[in-house]
Parts: structure tokens; sequence; C-alpha cells
């Protein structure tokens, strides 16, 4: 269920662009690139970011989105991970350790999901 060793999820700004230490490998919908709601008000881009980063720390069946797959247990948490997490971070960006993100899975996960995630 959850990828072990993972790096920290670092988002910067440079020369006004966005960065991220990991690519963006998921899209929600055409054309719509991660960010972090610090930098735009656009509730989909922020949902993008955390689809992003919960695809590098969840294993389990994939589904197909828009641009990209990612594990069911991504797809279930990826709403809650933005407004509790990455809503959080200040324009500048910042960086989510692993461990944070590891955390916030195992204590807002169903334990029925768990079970489906083998």
């Amino acid at each position: 269920m959850l990828k072990r060793n993972h790096q920290d999820f670092d988002c910067w700004m440079e020369m006004n662009n966005s960065l991220f230490n990991f690519p963006q490998t998921i899209w929600l919908s055409s054309e719509i690139n991660m960010e972090w709601m610090g930098r735009t008000p656009d509730s989909l881009s922020a949902q993008t970011l955390s689809i992003n980063i919960l695809s590098l720390v969840l294993t389990g069946t994939s589904i197909q989105l828009y641009k990209g797959s990612c594990s069911h247990l991504a797809l279930e948490l990826y709403e809650a991970f933005t407004e509790e997490v990455v809503n959080t971070m200040p324009y500048e960006g910042g960086s989510i350790p692993f461990e944070v993100v590891a955390e916030w899975v195992m204590r807002n996960i169903a334990p029925s999901l768990l079970l489906q995630a083998g």
C-alpha cells in the first residue's frame, strides 16, 4: 500500500515559475498543471498536485485518469489531502516530508480501503 523510502516533495518558485523535485505524471483535466493554492485560486491545479504526490506514495490497483493513472486509494484521498495539506503551503512553496504524507494517509484511510489496496 505505502511505497517506502521516497524523497520529500519540494515545491518552490524560480523566476515566477513553480518548480518541483518530481515530475507531473497525472493530469485530472486537459492542460491543468500542478500548483499549490498559495500560487493560484484554481483548486483543480492544487488537486492535480495532490494526486501526483499521492501516486508516488500509494501502490495498488491503478485507475486511468485523463492522462496517467493512480491507485484507487490516491483517487479516494486526493481531495481531502488537498484541503488539509497542499492548501496550507505558502506562496513561496515548501517541502512536504514523505513521512508527513505517509502519516496523513494512515490517519485518513478507511480500514476497508486498506484491505482493497492489496
